[in-house]
């Protein structure tokens, strides 16, 4: 499969999935609850100091003053990359669909979260001034299918990935 076709298959499946992470919750709040379906796990383990998650809204004083980009991409065939560009990623307090609680690296910046009930990855995104944040999922490993889970445990910060695996690299 060509280098193009690879890059358009991995798109089109980021974009399926934040289509379906949208639909998710009006879905489940009109149907009776199943059991939620299996995500693949994170290839890695990030350890940042927990945070409880805020309970505020949002304000005027709590806009992004420059959006950060979640990048990636590669150098070669199968050797991917992932880092953080643009600005920097603040947490503007917890909002619908973006409950979870956050963990913080050695500097007191954003670096992981934990998902909680209903959280959807461009709320999640938008929380922390990412405005990419449909790409949370990929930059963490799972596939277009796989929907993050209550109690999962994602990167937001794509600098602090070394050991980044494409979940579509054959």
């Amino acid at each position: 499969m060509k280098k193009s076709a690879k890059i358009t298959l991995g798109l089109a499946a980021v974009a399926v999935a934040g289509v379906t992470a949208f639909a998710v919750p009006a879905i489940a709040a009109t149907s009776t609850p199943a059991a939620a379906p299996a995500a693949s796990a994170p290839t890695h383990k990030p350890t940042p100091e927990a945070v409880a998650a805020v309970d505020a809204e949002p304000t005027a004083a709590d806009e992004c003053k420059s959006e950060a980009w979640i990048q990636i991409g590669s150098k070669t065939e199968g050797d991917y990359t992932v880092k953080m560009t643009g600005g920097s990623m603040v947490d503007r307090g917890a909002r619908e669909f973006a409950q979870g609680e956050v963990q913080l690296d050695a500097n007191g910046y954003p670096a992981t979260y934990t998902v909680a009930p209903g959280d959807v990855p461009a709320s999640i995104g938008d929380r922390f001034c990412i405005e990419n944040g449909v790409q949370l999922p990929l930059l963490n490993g799972y596939k277009g299918g796989d929907a993050l889970q209550p109690g999962d445990v994602i990167t937001l910060n794509a600098d602090l990935i070394t050991d980044y695996v494409f979940p579509y690299a054959d």
